[in-house]
């Protein structure tokens, strides 16, 4: 007969080399550790059972962020400058030039408690940092600074002064007739 056919003592497949004799049970330390590993990968299940009230980050900017507009100053302040959820009352850089526009606001943040994205654009003009916020929002770009409407202003007072000299002129044809 060959010798794949011939009965052997040696079980199937056969052991090779250096290969550990199988063993039929676990010993009670390796039995032990698996029942601690198996508790230990519930912990976190098991200690936060109740769950996260919400994933967001726990930290801000260390100033509080800023708009600024190029076109002048903000009324008040001098300034060019103005903190987040506040608005600015523009003034044109240019002495006697009016704003197309009387106010702009400047977007809120929920800096410095805990700011979560996208926080009204903050963090695109911030950054991702536990520092100062990295630039300022620029606001008011299509905001122009135009000469005063004064040629409404003018027909409006010349139009009085015209209606005064009228009735003025009227009233002396009336007190020369008498």
């Amino acid at each position: 007969k060959p010798f794949w056919l011939k009965p052997t003592a040696s079980p199937w497949p056969p052991r090779i080399g250096l290969a550990p004799k199988p063993v039929a049970m676990p010993s009670k330390a390796a039995a032990i550790a698996v029942g601690f590993g198996a508790v230990a990968a519930q912990l976190p299940l098991l200690l936060l059972q109740g769950g996260v009230s919400s994933s967001q980050a726990m930290w801000a900017w260390t100033s509080t962020p800023q708009c600024v507009w190029n076109g002048g100053t903000c009324s008040g302040s001098g300034s060019n400058k103005w903190d987040a959820g506040t608005s600015c009352t523009l003034v044109c850089a240019t002495d006697g030039k009016v704003p197309s526009v009387e106010k702009i606001e400047c977007p809120s943040t929920t800096s410095p408690d805990t700011v979560t994205p996208p926080d009204n654009g903050w963090f695109a003009t911030c950054g991702l940092t536990k520092e100062a916020c990295k630039n300022d929002m620029e606001k008011g770009t299509a905001v122009t600074c135009d000469d005063p409407p004064v040629a409404a202003a003018a027909v409006g007072l010349f139009s009085r002064s015209l209606g005064i000299s009228a009735m003025a002129t009227a009233a002396a044809v009336a007190a020369a007739a008498c």
